[in-house]
């Protein structure tokens, strides 16, 4: 789904795609101007509250030290939903941690980050079934050559 940054048009798709699929990833508005709505809206969308969270606010203490960040721009990139998980990919302590509600994976929009934290998703953080197996076969056949064998394996 592509929607525009507006809270409650985010907050209605994250509710209905979370209670729908195994696994939501969103992409962007995770940042601190006033059109990153993102993380404010999976905690509407997931009911949880909105809160300060001092786990983060170390790491942009850490990755920003002395003041590089103004007091609001802390604030606003400090919160979170309650019980969000910042996940440190293994391998990568020092990069950024990937943050999950749920089963929402929050990441950024920018295409490089994305495709990275979308690896490390996939590759750590995710465990599923065993991949599917499938088969094709191509045949240079009219269809109608092979509709009851086609049925009997459909059938069965």
């Amino acid at each position: 789904s592509v929607v525009g940054d507006d809270l409650e048009e985010i907050a209605s798709e994250l509710r209905s795609l979370s209670e729908t699929h195994d696994v939501v990833i969103t992409s962007g508005g995770v940042g601190p101007t006033h059109d990153d709505v993102t993380i404010k809206a999976v905690a509407s969308a997931l009911k949880k509250p909105y809160t300060l969270s001092a786990s983060m606010k170390r790491l942009i203490l850490d990755k920003y030290p002395d003041g590089q960040i103004g007091s609001d721009v802390m604030r606003k990139m400090s919160m979170l939903p309650q019980g969000t998980r910042l996940r440190k990919v293994p391998g990568q302590e020092a990069s950024w941690p990937v943050m999950q509600v749920s089963n929402v994976f929050v990441l950024p929009g920018v295409p490089q980050l994305f495709a990275s934290k979308l690896h490390s998703i996939v590759t750590h953080f995710l465990q599923c079934k065993a991949p599917a197996v499938f088969r094709r076969v191509s045949l240079s056949l009219p269809e109608v050559a092979i509709v009851d064998a086609l049925n009997g394996v459909v059938a069965t």
